[in-house]
């Protein structure tokens, strides 16, 4: 059985979880080279749905910028044969797909180049 959440309440736990920092210590989680993938896929789903509450944060620029350094050789053309890492990859394009992105965020996007000022590291 799935469990309903109001769409308000759902928006107050994200928001306890940023107050807490409780999302910011995901997101440093998400950036560990060693990560387990099913913890990853756990991270990036509940990232997901916290999406609202980071709706113009520069905390979500930051990470965003994480991500696309992330995915660089993705879009260099690097093949990904190995399962885990398509799973991870479609974790990762959930939780962009969740996010309604400003103008800078998208640009880093599309455009692929974080700016000198965007640090990439969430600290």
């Amino acid at each position: 059985r799935e469990l309903r959440v109001s769409e308000s309440a759902a928006t107050g736990v994200a928001a306890l979880l940023l107050r807490h920092e409780i999302i910011l210590w995901l997101m440093r989680c998400s950036q560990r080279k060693q990560v387990p993938c099913a913890v990853y896929f756990k991270i990036m789903a509940v990232l997901a749905d916290c999406a609202g509450a980071l709706t113009g944060k520069p905390v979500l620029q930051r990470f965003v910028a994480g991500i696309v350094e992330m995915l660089r050789p993705v879009f260099k053309g690097q093949q990904f044969g190995d399962e885990l890492r398509c799973r991870r990859l479609q974790a990762t394009f959930h939780f962009l797909a969740s996010l309604r992105l400003c103008a800078r965020a998208a640009s880093l996007l599309v455009g692929g180049e974080p700016s000198a000022h965007t640090p990439v590291a969430l600290g």
